[in-house]
């Protein structure tokens, strides 16, 4: 077994990550409020969040739960505002979340979808 690398201490940064209440999403979320940076999650399920926020309280982290759809372009546009008047920057930034279209073979996909 390979050793993990170790994260640099993050105390005062600050990590918005999304698809943070599941997957690897969820770890990276863990992982970055293990090493001190407090967690913007943002996910469309509350109850995930939740769950998330109970477990980085009991490792001594903080995050705020950002529940909301990526999806909505509205929602979107309220963020930056929303996130800019409580934080003074986010240091860093952790896209796990996507959009997918309708599920169908790779093969199937049409090159103007990979474009």
């Amino acid at each position: 077994m390979t050793e993990q690398p170790e994260i640099p201490d993050l105390s005062g940064k600050i990590a918005l990550v999304t698809g943070a209440s599941r997957g690897i999403g969820r770890a990276m979320a863990i992982s970055l409020a293990q090493a001190g940076a407090h967690i913007l999650a943002l996910a469309r399920t509350p109850g995930g969040l939740e769950e998330l926020d109970d477990e980085i309280r009991a490792i001594g982290g903080t995050a705020s739960l950002i529940p909301m759809d990526l999806a909505d372009g509205e929602a979107i546009a309220r963020l930056g505002p929303a996130l800019a008047g409580r934080f003074p920057k986010i240091d860093i930034f952790l896209g796990n979340a996507a959009v997918l279209g309708e599920l169908t073979p790779v093969t199937d996909i049409a090159e103007k979808i990979w474009n």
